[in-house]
């Protein structure tokens, strides 16, 4: 009975432990799936005030920019690290990126490193 009863408190153990790193993987999963979610939030905002440049437009400039940016606690974006084919391009970007707010994102990706990289053609 002894052994049996060994085995048993193993097996509950066993689950015990089971079932505490699923609920782990669970929320943290959710966790991952929030961050995705709102940085695609902040990224479709910024597109919105990213667009084709005028300048690029009557001069028929073609280009592509790399921009790191993050969102800080008061919703401004902060630019990490601007690359572009055209100095102007990140002039533009600056200018356009000093403007923007960020409202409701209860912290969820302040100081995270988002990158968005921005066709200009």
């Amino acid at each position: 009975m002894k052994i049996k009863t060994k085995k048993m408190k193993t097996k509950k153990t066993l689950y015990s432990i089971i079932a505490a790193v699923l609920i782990m993987v669970i929320s943290t999963g959710s966790t991952f799936s929030q961050y995705r979610d709102v940085t695609g939030k902040v990224k479709t905002i910024v597109n919105k005030v990213v667009t084709f440049p005028d300048f690029a437009k009557s001069e028929n400039v073609q280009g592509v920019a790399i921009v790191d940016y993050s969102v800080q606690p008061n919703g401004s974006i902060l630019i990490n690290h601007i690359d572009a084919t055209d100095q102007r391009f990140v002039s533009y970007i600056i200018k356009k990126l000093s403007k923007v707010k960020i409202k409701g994102l209860n912290h969820k990706t302040v100081d995270e490193a988002i990158t968005c990289k921005y066709i200009f053609k």
